[in-house]
């Protein structure tokens, strides 16, 4: 395994946006030095999620892409709360061969602090858009979100781990309409 500074690595004006230290296998180190540079590209690598030492290959997190290394002149974040995305609108994506380790969290606890704050965050952006939010919607999401994760994308087959990340996913997914119902109701009350 290689860990990578980015800080003086690939060429000059390329920014890997990241929030941690990259831990990945020789495979895309060798695609990342290959990369001939071009203003319109992103590139983007598969990434095998850890919940602890634990590799998470089904479920929520088997299929994660994503797009990290960028020409920096030429594109931009959109800063939202959550779930920020590269603006990357017309823009070529390659996705370089080898794959990036992830340590998501230590442990699952963590985890459910995280989401617990990502869904707080998800009902204020909700929120400012004024999205509406039924009954029916508030108990069947979490719920299909839970199967999808569970059963339909296999989370089963990574044990304890893959339970815990989709009862996480499936908390998350009904307290984000929990706390979007109770805003509207101290913006009710406020007036």
């Amino acid at each position: 395994m290689i860990v990578v500074n980015f800080e003086n690595s690939i060429c000059e004006g390329y920014l890997v946006y990241t929030g941690q230290p990259l831990y990945f296998y020789k495979q895309l180190a060798l695609s990342i030095n290959a990369i001939q540079p071009s203003t319109k590209v992103v590139y983007g690598f598969k990434r095998l999620n850890y919940l602890g030492n634990k590799a998470i290959r089904h479920g929520e997190w088997a299929k994660d892409r994503v797009w990290r290394l960028y020409n920096k002149n030429e594109t931009k974040w959109d800063l939202s709360d959550v779930h920020e995305k590269l603006k990357c609108d017309g823009f070529q994506k390659v996705l370089l061969k080898g794959v990036l380790n992830h340590y998501t969290a230590d442990n699952i606890e963590t985890y459910q602090q995280k989401m617990d704050a990502y869904a707080r965050l998800s009902a204020k952006k909700y929120k400012e858009r004024y999205k509406k939010v039924g009954w029916i919607k508030m108990l069947v999401s979490p719920l299909f979100n839970l199967l999808q994760n569970y059963i339909f994308r296999l989370g089963i087959l990574d044990g304890k781990a893959g339970w815990d990340i989709a009862k996480t996913h499936y908390q998350y997914n009904r307290n984000k309409y929990r706390y979007l119902r109770l805003l509207k109701k101290e913006a009710i009350v406020a007036l």
